[in-house]
């Protein structure tokens, strides 16, 4: 297996500059490095979408809970619970679509 060790930006094949380098870095396989890197990106955004979907339906259940009867805050409250739970399906199968692209490239 040919190993690419970079030095400050230096490709170098075959030897081993690490040796004498404590600040080099070794890169194992180079052509998988671009979707490893989108795969983490991708990921970091779905939890981040995931975390505003649990938002959305935490705050219709406070809504609900503090309308006092008011019809049109318990409704706005059940749209939100509705809109949060659509969003976290909608995030949960977009990271499984794409982690399986991903993946299978």
């Amino acid at each position: 297996m040919n190993r690419i060790f970079t030095t400050f930006g230096v490709k170098v094949k075959g030897a081993d500059p690490c040796d004498v380098d404590p600040n080099c870095h070794v890169i194992d396989n180079p052509e998988g490095f671009l979707s490893t890197t989108a795969q983490n990106i991708i990921n970091i955004l779905l939890i981040a979408a995931g975390v505003v979907a649990a938002i959305a339906i935490i705050y219709g259940g406070v809504s609900m809970m503090t309308a006092a009867g008011d019809p049109a805050k318990i409704t706005k409250g059940k749209k939100a619970i509705f809109g949060g739970v659509i969003g976290l399906i909608i995030v949960l199968l977009a990271g499984a679509i794409v982690n399986f692209v991903l993946a299978n490239i």
